[in-house]
């Protein structure tokens, strides 16, 4: 079984079809999705919804990430995907760096709002 993990924008669209060629080319195994949202950014503690304007993690969004660590078995994954926005990346080499290959791709950018 191959398990991915997408952190995704909170509000993309379609995130499964965006992912969709990834999994025909191993739609022979299990593939099993895990889905988590960046940590928390400096908008969102402000109540700012940022779309596609890259606001950075706040202290709380850095220790989000390092706390999932501790929440998840990151050896269970075999992949990580995020979109090209920096919250997303810090977000996913916070928890996984060094650990699990990180894909960076930015159809799994948020929606264009």
């Amino acid at each position: 079984m191959i398990h991915v993990l997408v952190v995704h924008e909170r509000n993309t669209r379609n995130v499964v079809d965006r992912i969709s060629k990834i999994y025909l080319l191993l739609s022979a195994m299990t593939l099993q999705i895990t889905y988590f949202a960046h940590g928390t950014t400096i908008d969102n503690q402000n109540h700012i919804s940022s779309g596609r304007s890259d606001s950075p993690l706040s202290e709380l969004g850095i220790q989000q990430s390092i706390d999932l660590q501790k929440q998840i078995n990151v050896h269970d994954f075999d992949m990580v995907f995020c979109s090209d926005l920096q919250r997303s990346i810090d977000s996913a080499k916070l928890t996984f760096q060094d650990k699990v290959p990180i894909v960076v791709d930015n159809r799994l950018r948020e929606c264009d709002y």
